[in-house]
């Protein structure tokens, strides 16, 4: 399954017809989530969206990015042949609207924008994170790297998931930016890869914290709000695809239109923090 976030438009003869989606069912999967099955809610902060406008003979297209941070996007043509200036990729920062290209208004045209947060690199630099908690609420993992239920995929595998008490503040485990939050979800599904609510951070390395499944209402961030190590985000919950209160957290980067979750050391009041593959459930 892909980890890209679609917007489509369809051109013909100079009509435009914008039949572009949020792509509301694979918002947490493709690009700002984790892992498993799409899940239905949209992402409170919007996909990149495309906007055509005709100029004469030309139609422009525009790309309205409102989140914050980098995305890397490509627009790509599922008409075959119909313009030599497609595929295009592109790494645009946000929020804001950037003109892509023009394309001549006579051909048809079925335009896809693929979209993935984050500035694309081979790595990260290593650093040493905080717990993204009060380590006096008790370190219990209940699913860390290649765990069993959903860590096996490139976006998880690296992830930690903290079996806490429901309303435990949640830390930031090291200092950023906001890039995207969800703060809509207000209890559990079935849907699996639901993150329920989050906020996504990026770091000044390019690497982004993904902190998952918080309380409903809890949310104490902004996106485009400036992070210090160890500031409350919100709190633990048990929203999304979850069987219990616990708190996601992994670390990504975009390593190309693809996001990967990377090995982080988490350090503890007795030093780095130790895990053993696998999990109970979700």
């Amino acid at each position: 399954m892909s980890c890209l976030r679609r917007c489509c438009v369809g051109l013909s003869a100079g009509l435009l017809a914008l039949v572009c989606g949020t792509a509301a069912a694979s918002q947490w999967r493709s690009g700002w989530g984790l892992a498993g099955s799409p899940p239905a809610p949209a992402s409170d902060t919007a996909t990149p969206q495309l906007q055509l406008r005709q100029r004469g003979t030309l139609i422009q297209v525009w790309v309205d990015h409102r989140g914050f941070g980098p995305v890397q996007v490509r627009l790509r043509n599922r008409q075959p042949g119909a313009s030599p200036l497609l595929p295009l990729l592109r790494t645009l920062r946000g929020p804001g609207q950037q003109l892509l290209l023009e394309l001549p208004a006579g051909p048809a045209y079925q335009l896809v924008l693929d979209s993935v947060p984050g500035q694309p690199q081979p790595a990260s630099q290593p650093f040493e994170y905080r717990l993204p908690f009060d380590p006096a609420a008790g370190v219990r993992v209940h699913q860390g790297a290649h765990g069993r239920a959903s860590h096996h995929d490139a976006q998880n595998r690296y992830a930690w998931d903290f079996a806490l008490a429901e309303g435990t503040p949640v830390l930031a485990a090291r200092a950023g930016r906001v890039m995207a939050t969800r703060s809509s979800a207000c209890c559990t599904t079935n849907v699996a890869g639901d993150g329920g609510n989050w906020v996504r951070i990026e770091h000044e390395d390019g690497s982004m914290a993904i902190y998952a499944h918080l309380q409903a209402g809890s949310l104490a961030v902004t996106p485009g709000q400036r992070i210090a190590q160890g500031q409350p985000l919100g709190r633990v919950g048990n929203t999304g695809y979850s069987r219990g209160a616990h708190l996601h957290f992994a670390v990504q980067i975009n390593t190309g239109l693809s996001l990967h979750s990377i090995p982080v050391q988490l350090n503890g009041p007795q030093g780095r923090l130790q895990a053993s593959s696998g999990s109970a459930g979700p």
